[in-house]
């Protein structure tokens, strides 16, 4: 005899699928995370390639208008007039233009004339030199002159610098931005700074300047700036290469958009990014991500690294996981192509090697759950040597008896002994078949079926008067006529006098014909009944189902009423085998 044991040794070459699903396990882990650590550095070393050309290219226009803006200062020390310098005669009146005798206006008129000759000739060498300028101006003070009051030249679609008529700071409110935000911001600051992108309404540009408020011993004399074109600015944001679909963009820290590839310039990005993304905004106060930044926007998951610019504004570089990801995966994929194709090298040898073993195992535990299900109807045909053979021939033996054992124990549970009819354990079980169907009907729709309930009238007389088993030949007469009458449908008896009829299909169709038949055929036989147990004496009580009814048990209780209703009309005519009534 060959033991099952030694078959089932055979199994010890899962050992090696689990060894191989582990080291493919481990390595993808060990590639995924490595993945990880390479693609936040290569997000990150884009953003900071980034990030130092355009600082670079802003550092080049701030540095530009610092030395000019430390040059005007060194140049207005060094004015000289006739009753003082300019700045101790304007300190003297405190820039009160209207003490200035004529005198002392025309030479701070000349001074300043002077001295923005001096600085013209500068800035507008300066200017000509430097990429991406788009207009530069040095504003004096109102309060200094009436008459000279600095230069402003532009430049639009790369033409020479041509001066501009200078706007008019008093026709506009101070919170006006786009008019005179160039001159208030700067000054309300009191340092050199970046400016929000803005479009300047005055030359019909979107621009970023920097601008530098020029203070000499204590006394603002004006201010200092170059403006940038936004396309200009954003032109090495746009032409950044990230992945295939990825993008760079510019921000302002409140979220504001300077430059997206699908997004207009002014947009909220709170408006059109996903819920994930406001912690994303939240982050964006941080100088610079230490670790890349997942959101959602757009059904696609995507990845992010950023960093402040010298000028305040926040770049972004972006780009979908799917691609970030795409090396790296393909490697995990080939990785776990590998591990299958050796799982289905081994699994093919182990299938044909243990298709022997575990079939009759298989027969078995198949049998065990159709016997569990009440199929005693199974074939077990192995005849091996094993341990199965002898298992399965003892189990062969076992549903062989059982199956005989089984069959008359559900004769005996679910029949009456003494009318050889269904009894109440059967009624249970049609009763739970039917609560089941009324739970799974449509509301307001109705299961078709009735419910006869039939008493024996008169059967304690007979028992106390003839004897019981008077009173049983009796009630094997009334169910007789029951089963006769009811030839298609369930009869049930539920205890002592008490019968039940399930009337379905053609009898619940013929239901009002069947009754009256039964209350015919009761007549008949009882003209020929002499003796009380011969007669036919039964109450009856009919219920139909109706579409409110929501348990066989309102059904139930509706055909009882009916039945001792009946019953109560019948006690004065029970002889006579009369009063059969129908709900």
């Amino acid at each position: 005899m060959h033991s099952i044991r030694t078959k089932i040794t055979l199994l010890t070459i899962v050992a090696i699928l689990v060894s191989v699903l582990s080291v493919g396990g481990v390595s993808t882990l060990s590639i995924k995370s490595e993945g990880y650590r390479s693609t936040n550095q290569e997000m990150t070393l884009i953003c900071q390639n980034l990030e130092k050309t355009v600082d670079e290219y802003l550092d080049s226009i701030s540095q530009s208008v610092d030395v000019i803006s430390r040059y005007a200062s060194e140049e207005l020390g060094k004015a000289e007039m006739v009753d003082g310098g300019l700045l101790a005669l304007a300190r003297d009146h405190q820039l009160d233009h209207s003490s200035f005798t004529p005198k002392q206006v025309a030479q701070i008129d000349q001074c300043l004339s002077d001295h923005t000759d001096k600085i013209e000739d500068l800035f507008h060498s300066v200017a000509r030199h430097t990429n991406g300028v788009v207009a530069y101006y040095y504003r004096f003070n109102t309060e200094l002159s009436d008459d000279v009051k600095g230069f402003f030249y532009t430049k639009v679609a790369n033409a020479a610098f041509v001066s501009q008529p200078l706007t008019d700071l008093s026709a506009y409110d101070r919170d006006d931005v786009e008019h005179v935000g160039w001159f208030y911001l700067p000054q309300d600051r009191g340092r050199a700074s970046w400016l929000p992108s803005y479009y300047n309404a005055n030359i019909d540009v979107t621009m970023t300047s920097y601008v530098c408020p020029l203070y000499k011993s204590g006394i603002f004399m004006g201010i200092i700036g170059m403006d940038i074109s936004y396309d200009t600015l954003v032109r090495s944001v746009k032409e950044a290469k990230v992945y295939s679909t990825g993008y760079a963009c510019l921000l302002e820290e409140d979220g504001t958009v300077i430059y997206h590839p699908k997004l207009e310039y002014g947009t909220k990005i709170s408006a059109v990014f996903s819920d994930s993304a406001y912690a994303l905004l939240s982050q964006l106060k941080a100088t610079e991500s230490k670790e890349l930044l997942s959101f959602r926007v757009g059904g696609v998951d995507k990845m992010v690294a950023f960093t402040t610019l010298s000028n305040g504004m926040k770049l972004l570089v972006s780009a979908p996981v799917r691609e970030i990801t795409a090396n790296w995966t393909q490697l995990i994929f080939y990785q776990t192509v590998a591990s299958v194709l050796i799982l289905l090298f081994f699994a093919s040898i182990m299938a044909v090697t243990l298709g022997h073993i575990t079939e009759p195992l298989r027969r078995l535990t198949e049998a065990s759950r159709r016997i569990s299900d009440g199929d005693y109807d199974v074939v077990l045909d192995y005849e091996g040597d094993d341990e199965l053979g002898i298992l399965t021939g003892s189990f062969r033996h076992l549903v062989s008896h059982l199956r005989i054992y089984i069959k008359d124990l559900n004769s005996r549970a679910y029949r009456d002994a003494l009318t050889g009819v269904k009894n109440k354990g059967a009624f249970d079980i049609y009763q739970r078949k039917l609560n089941d169907q009324l739970s799974l009907a449509e509301p307001g729709s109705v299961v078709e079926f009735a419910i006869l309930m039939l008493d024996c009238n008169g059967l304690k007389d007979i028992n106390d008067r003839c004897g019981h088993d008077k009173g049983d030949a009796y009630l094997r007469t009334a169910c007789h006529h029951i089963c006769n009458t009811y030839a298609h449908s369930p009869v049930f008896r539920l205890g002592g006098d008490e019968f039940a009829v399930l009337l379905q299909s053609e009898d619940y169709l013929r239901r009002e014909e069947l009754l009256i038949q039964f209350q015919e055929r009761a007549t008949v036989h009882n003209l020929d009944a002499e003796q009380p147990w011969e007669r036919i004496d039964i109450a009856v009580g009919m219920a139909v189902c109706l579409n409110t009814d929501t348990s066989v048990e309102s059904v139930l209780r509706r055909a009882d009423e009916a039945m001792y209703e009946n019953k109560r009309r019948s006690k004065t005519r029970r002889r006579a085998g009369e009063g059969v009534s129908a709900e």
